[in-house]
């Protein structure tokens, strides 16, 4: 596991013969962190707050059905199992966060301009090849490492376990395994991981000033939240 995160670095620094510290800054600039910290005038402007609304939705969506696990039971159960049913929810609301992200941070003139899906694939594959080797790898990293995470907690517990069926009349067995062994809340930690990875592969002078990091930020008190809603409550 750590060989895994440290061996691509070691690599990376011999094969551009550059020490620590160097390739720290090159990182730095990569990811444009003095512009992120010197501009937060993000942080006035209505529409980034109203981003942020939309990207806890399915946080207060999880907050509402683990606090009211039996209403929400006695409420779905005619349709489906409770458990399939949140399931259809989260991934309905994930899609119209990520879709209120794309709207915010692309534009409603660029995307009315693009022609077709191929068209943005184009421009996503422009990006990355322009993009700085040590900030690919970074993002890389945690991208793949939060994705493994959510892959074995899916594998672990199933989808019935994702989706509180262990409140929702579902059996769910208890894991002492990876990845539960190693982190707590491993699902939560993977999908920030994730979000995190993305918010730094796309920072770029544009998006820094449409407070990419504010959102990058956001999603980790969102998932800190949820975490401390399913230890506490």
């Amino acid at each position: 596991f750590l060989v895994g995160l440290v061996a691509p670095w070691v690599y990376a620094a011999t094969a551009l013969g550059k020490d620590a510290a160097e390739i720290g800054n090159q990182l730095a600039a990569s990811l444009h962190l003095k512009a992120a910290i010197e501009d937060h005038g993000f942080l006035h402007k209505q529409d980034f707050w109203l981003l942020i609304a939309a990207l806890s939705t399915p946080h207060v969506t999880y907050l509402i059905v683990w606090t009211n696990a039996k209403a929400f039971d006695r409420l779905t159960r005619p349709l489906a199992e409770p458990f399939q049913v949140f399931a259809y929810l989260a991934h309905a609301i994930k899609a119209l966060q990520m879709a209120a992200a794309l709207y915010y941070f692309v534009g409603p003139e660029h995307l009315k301009s693009v022609e077709s899906l191929g068209t943005l694939a184009t421009e996503l594959k422009a990006y990355l090849l322009e993009c700085d080797p040590l900030k690919l790898l970074l993002c890389g990293q945690l991208l793949a490492y939060g994705q493994l995470f959510n892959y074995y907690v899916y594998k672990t517990i199933g989808e019935a376990g994702v989706y509180y069926g262990c409140r929702l009349g579902q059996e769910v067995p208890w894991v002492y395994g990876f990845p539960f062994s190693t982190v707590p809340h491993p699902q939560y930690l993977g999908a920030t991981l994730s979000f995190v990875g993305l918010a730094l592969l796309f920072a770029t002078p544009l998006t820094i000033v449409q407070g990419i990091y504010g959102v990058a930020a956001a999603f980790v008190i969102l998932y800190a939240f949820s975490s401390w809603v399913e230890a506490c409550l």
